[in-house]
């Protein structure tokens, strides 16, 4: 069997800490509307969306056939560092 490639592995590990962080976002305030809700889930979806698509990429070109440990370490730097700068933006 095949094993899987950088862009299915990081997606893969994007998905449990998502679900976990958008559960929290809309869980800690009352949105009068169904639009307010769906944008804090849009925000909270781009940043581990856009760490995904990075760590495939840096996957893809730069460390070929890297193991499981070292793919989700490289996504947890890299979804640290979008944080970072969206909760810098937001100031």
């Amino acid at each position: 069997m095949k094993s899987p490639g950088p862009w299915l592995k990081a997606l893969v590990i994007a998905i449990p800490p998502f679900i976990v962080h958008a559960a929290i976002a809309l869980s800690q305030a009352f949105y009068p509307s169904s639009f307010e809700a769906g944008e804090i889930v849009g925000q909270v979806l781009f940043s581990y969306l856009m760490a995904a698509i990075l760590t495939g990429v840096v996957g893809k070109f730069w460390l070929k056939r890297s193991s499981w440990l070292k793919t989700m370490l490289i996504y947890a730097v890299i979804l640290g560092a979008l944080l970072g700068l969206q909760l810098v933006g937001d100031r």
